[in-house]
């Protein structure tokens, strides 16, 4: 091979390179390998889990406080403020489309008590639960559904 050749060669090689360093990225996926906590308040009826990462940062947050019943999830790696308004939030096989709303670098979206019926359908099941928006998806961590039925548990009557 001669010199200008190789020269070529090398050019065309770092356009190539440089052409997919640049490529839009393909949609992302995390595991978190964080822990749960839960956290009941008695006084005002609100029911807190919380997932926090090794380093202690809150990935997630579940809610819900009685009366009213609304359990909110917020994730805080979902947020990136892509402008979506909507996210899949998923339980083993059952996925529901729920609307989302981005709010300081969050992702939040109401959960309705049907489906799935957190309440119930958590302990029988030691399904993964994620939520995706944007192209991303955020895989909680392992004891993630057992937390999401002690807040159902705790904001909703039973049968609810």
């Amino acid at each position: 091979m001669g010199r200008s050749h190789f020269f070529a060669a090398a050019a065309l090689s770092a356009v190539f390179v440089a052409s997919c360093a640049s490529a839009p990225s393909a949609p992302s996926s995390a595991r978190s390998t964080g822990s749960w906590t839960f956290n009941y308040d008695s006084v005002s009826g609100l029911s807190t889990a919380e997932q926090r990462d090794s380093d202690g940062s809150v990935t997630a947050r579940v809610t819900c406080q009685t009366p009213a019943g609304d359990m909110m999830v917020t994730d805080y790696r979902l947020g990136g403020g892509r402008g979506d308004t909507r996210a899949r939030f998923t339980i083993g096989q059952e996925t529901i489309d729920v609307p989302a709303e981005y709010d300081g670098g969050a992702l939040s979206v109401r959960l309705p008590r049907r489906p799935p019926n957190l309440g119930s359908y958590a302990h029988l099941s030691r399904d993964a639960v994620s939520m995706s928006a944007g192209g991303a998806t955020h895989a909680y961590a392992a004891d993630a559904l057992e937390k999401f039925a002690l807040v159902a548990n705790a904001c909703w009557p039973s049968g609810s």
